[in-house]
This record gives structure tokens, sequence and C-alpha cells, in this order.
């Protein structure tokens, strides 16, 4: 807990520096930091970004590693992973997965010139798919000019010259790295959530003593909230936002719900413990009664 609470710090603080937007639009998805607002000089912004990034990869994966120790509580058997250098190992993974995030976003998605020109102009009408859109530049949905952000971000099917599409391999490359983040800490935690479902339950049905079965059943309604937020939070977002550029639906407006859901995310992920462990409770409203 202590690990994930200095995380949430470090995670908030940097929201705070950065402020970061997050903006789709047919097959691009960028991430934006305002640099005329910033304190930072532009170099430290585009650092600052992928950082930001790396953090949202890290948070990904953090939840993950929270389950399986979740379950390790549960299962004496398991408890021996959680030991020593395994539990180092084990802590080293989400800042690990964290890096690779960074790195992708950093020098697979950055900056690109044609990328920039593109969403530098406004109002312009297009075809896509044998239909008319209108585009919209960053200035029209921020108010941002190009010259005053820095951003990083996939673009799936740029267009050659003559306005034909094709699959941008590099893209494809980085985004299947983010995938994997995504994929394996998304099975981990609904693997190891349905396991300390299942161990929770045969607790209860061996466990004789009314407090143990109200703190079981206690810690089973904490584990589907905490399982549920970053599902919701995290996990459901970042998969539509990344999901929607590749089949090319416009999410527009809407793809700024990816940058609520991050922002209220460490604010809200420590509430169910806090509101449903009875002592926790207590302590939290100021009734317990050694306090």
């Amino acid at each position: 807990m202590i690990y994930i609470c200095v995380f949430e710090i470090l995670y908030t603080i940097l929201g705070v520096l950065t402020k970061p937007y997050v903006h789709s639009y047919t097959s691009r998805v960028i991430v934006i930091v305002d640099v005329k607002n910033s304190i930072f000089s532009r170099p430290v912004n585009k650092i600052l970004n992928s950082l930001i990034c790396g953090f949202y990869g890290c948070s990904v994966s953090i939840f993950a590693i929270h389950f399986m120790y979740r379950y390790g509580a549960l299962d004496r058997t398991y408890q021996k992973h959680f030991k020593g250098w395994k539990m180092v190992v084990l802590c080293s993974i989400p800042i690990f997965y964290g890096i690779i995030w960074g790195l992708t976003m950093h020098f697979i998605f950055e900056e690109d010139k044609a990328f920039t020109e593109f969403i530098r102009f406004k109002n312009t009408i297009f075809k896509i798919s044998k239909r008319l859109c209108s585009r919209r530049d960053i200035w029209d949905l921020f108010e941002l000019p190009v010259e005053d952000i820095v951003y990083t971000g996939s673009y799936y099917y740029p267009e050659d010259k003559n306005g034909v599409q094709s699959m941008n391999l590099r893209a494809a490359g980085g985004m299947a790295v983010l995938w994997f983040v995504i994929g394996s800490s998304t099975f981990t935690v609904i693997y190891f959530g349905l396991s300390c479902y299942i161990k929770i339950r045969k607790i209860m049905k061996k466990t004789e003593g009314n407090f143990s079965k109200s703190l079981q059943r206690q810690l089973f309604r904490a584990l589907v909230i905490q399982a549920a937020i970053p599902l919701l939070l995290l996990y459901i977002p970042c998969s539509i936002v990344f999901v929607c550029p590749l089949i090319q639906i416009d999410l527009g407006n809407m793809s700024a719900f990816i940058s609520v859901s991050v922002a209220i995310y460490p604010a809200i992920d420590p509430l169910p413990t806090l509101l449903i462990i009875k002592n926790y409770r207590k302590a939290t409203i100021g009734k317990h009664k050694y306090l």
C-alpha cells in the first residue's frame, strides 16, 4: 500500500505540472502539453510529456501486481513469492512497464513535421472513406496554437501527396508494445481478481466466527470495487482511445474523458478500502476509540 501511495503522489504531482490533454481524431491520437503556460522549457516539457505517459503505463500495471499480492495474502502457499528478492522483482515490474511505455511514446510516437502540419490547419474539408468531414485544429478544440504545444502520439494512416492512405508500420509496432502492457495487466487483474474472489468465498464458508466472516465480507466488497475502478478509469478508456483511431472512428471532444479519468483515478482508488473496511472507516471519520 505504501508503494502504491508513493506512486500515486508522484503521479499526481507530475499531472499538476504537465496538465496533459488527450485528443483523438480518426486515425490519430495525441497527448498534448501546453508549453506557453508552463514554467518549463519546450525540451523539458517534451520529456515531461513522455514521463507522464510512462507513469500512466506504470499505473496500468501496478494494480496488476497489487492483485497478485492480494492473492498471496490469502493463499499461504503463494506467499513465498512475496519474500526477499522476489518481492523486489515483483515491485520492479510496473517500473519496467512504465519505462517501456514512456520510451515508446518518446521515440516511436515523437513529434513529426507532417503530423504537425496536419494538426496546424483548421476547418479543412477532406475526403475519408468516400465521405466529407470537417477537420478542426488544436486551436478550435483547446485554444492552443501548434507553436505553443508539445505532443506525442500515433498516426496510423498517413496520407501521401496524392491523398492515398497507408498503414504506418512504425506506429503499429509502437502500439503493439502498448497493447502488450495493457493486455498483460488486464489479464493479470482479471485472473487474480477471480482467484481472490474464489479464495474469499472458500474462507467464508470455513470461518465460523462472526468477526472473521464480517471482515472477509468487507474485504470481498472492497476487492470488487477496487477491481472495477482501474477497469473503468484506466483500462477501458485507454483501450477505447487506442482502438478507435485504428478503425478510424472519430472520438473528437469525447477523447477528453481519458484526461479526466486519469486525473480523478488517484483520488478515487483508495476510497473503497477506507470506506468499506470497518476499522479503516472509523479511523477515517475519527470515531475509532483508539484514536
